[in-house]
């Protein structure tokens, strides 16, 4: 947070340098608690956003969706989740349900179409495919080499 107002600082500066070397102490605090508040206005925003991606990440869920419950388009909400969280939507959601169901292949029996539906994946080979992408392996061949039998259920 500390970093982003200095940047904001520092870009009002090239903006206006004439100006900012004539104000006062009580100009200066009043443009830092406006940049303050702005920025906690836009984490508050954000921090919504992750906790409905994260309350419905088991549905079909895309970008669009998410943008029209927060009443913008679906480009500006993608601009904005890019900015606050470095990844795409499509990234963040892929990563939270892959999390999910890594968690279900090491700490139960759960077959992997089970796994895929309980953690948002469409079908068994659209999470395979992504599991094998981020880990390497397939979920089964993961599971017989690298999930330790005491852990699961």
């Amino acid at each position: 947070e500390s970093v982003r107002l200095l940047h904001e600082l520092q870009y009002f500066k090239d903006q206006s340098p004439n100006y900012i070397n004539t104000m006062t102490l009580g100009e200066w605090m009043d443009i830092c608690l406006e940049v303050y508040l702005k920025n906690s206005l836009k984490q508050s925003t954000y921090n919504s956003y992750v906790c409905y991606i994260e309350k419905h990440f088991k549905e079909d869920l895309s970008a669009a969706d998410v943008a029209a419950k927060a009443g913008l388009s679906r480009e500006h909400f993608s601009r904005i989740f890019r900015e606050y969280t470095g990844v795409t939507f499509k990234q963040f959601l892929t990563s939270l349900r892959l999390a999910v169901a890594y968690r279900l292949l090491v700490g139960t029996e759960l077959s992997t179409m089970d796994i895929a539906l309980s953690a948002g994946f469409p079908d068994s080979q659209n999470f395979s495919r992504h599991f094998k992408q981020h880990y390497g392996c397939p979920p089964a061949e993961y599971r017989r080499t690298c999930a330790r039998p005491s852990a699961r259920k």
